[in-house]
């Protein structure tokens, strides 16, 4: 079966160099302040949402001795992680659709993830419905500070990170449509350079970078124009989930208990 496109790049850069610290910007340092930040307490069962090879999920565990599961859709990603973090629970399976029992975890972390898989009312619902009452949401991923050219993204003929960027006001509406409070938000748009350079130092160029993940199909030019032209921002977020607007009788996608 094809490889797609999302996949292909996330696999990629997912078993490079790169991923020392994780493929997303900020790294571990934006982590463990996401994390600090949501004060979950020891022994909380974290879901680590696109998950990778289980750097985050290794880190809930050593550094803030929570039981953390790592989900991912990548057969690849999973089979390294299992390969290299022995102390840490991969499970495979897709956001939209969760192998687990309703109110299972007291926090979920994203990370570039839910730019990835697209905010959808369905996936928000389900993330909700595998959380404990107040349960925390913690993400960090990019966001669109020019609203009005979001849509120059379809142009790019491949799925990663930029191209789900939204604004900050509409992942606001999604959010609160959705059940969640948003407890903080932080931008942290230093981080896009800094990863940028991390990419630059990887592959020679951005340019050379881009080639690659798109095989060809678009000029690194303009890709590197869309991208001016949304001004793409990163942020980081904790929510939790409302106690009074959601119906706890709703059952999403995934295999409940």
């Amino acid at each position: 079966m094809e490889q797609v496109p999302e996949l292909r790049i996330y696999e990629t850069l997912g078993i490079s160099d790169l991923a020392a610290q994780g493929i997303r910007p900020g790294g571990l340092n934006l982590t463990s302040r996401a994390l600090d930040l949501a004060g979950l307490p020891e022994r909380s069962r974290i879901f680590d949402l696109g998950c990778g090879t289980g750097v985050t999920a290794e880190l809930m565990g050593a550094k803030y001795k929570y039981h953390s599961v790592g989900v991912d859709c990548s057969d690849t990603l999973l089979r390294y992680g299992k390969s290299k973090r022995m102390v840490t629970q991969f499970v495979r399976g897709r956001a939209d659709n969760l192998p687990f029992p309703n109110k299972s975890a007291d926090g979920i972390i994203a990370e570039c993830s839910l730019s990835v898989m697209g905010y959808s009312g369905s996936l928000l619902n389900e993330l909700c419905r595998v959380l404990m009452f107040n349960g925390k949401l913690v993400v960090t991923d990019v966001y669109a500070r020019n609203e009005t050219s979001e849509r120059s993204w379809e142009k790019i003929p491949m799925d990663c990170c930029l191209k789900g960027a939204i604004s900050r006001e509409r992942i606001f509406r999604k959010m609160k449509l959705s059940s969640f409070e948003i407890d903080v938000w932080e931008d942290h748009s230093d981080a896009l350079k800094e990863f940028a350079v991390r990419i630059i130092l990887s592959y020679g160029s951005m340019d050379k970078f881009w080639g690659q993940m798109s095989d060809g199909m678009l000029r690194a030019s303009e890709i590197g124009d869309m991208i001016s032209m949304v001004k793409p921002g990163y942020y980081l977020m904790v929510a939790h989930k409302s106690q009074f607007r959601f119906n706890d009788t709703y059952v999403g996608g995934g295999k409940h208990g």
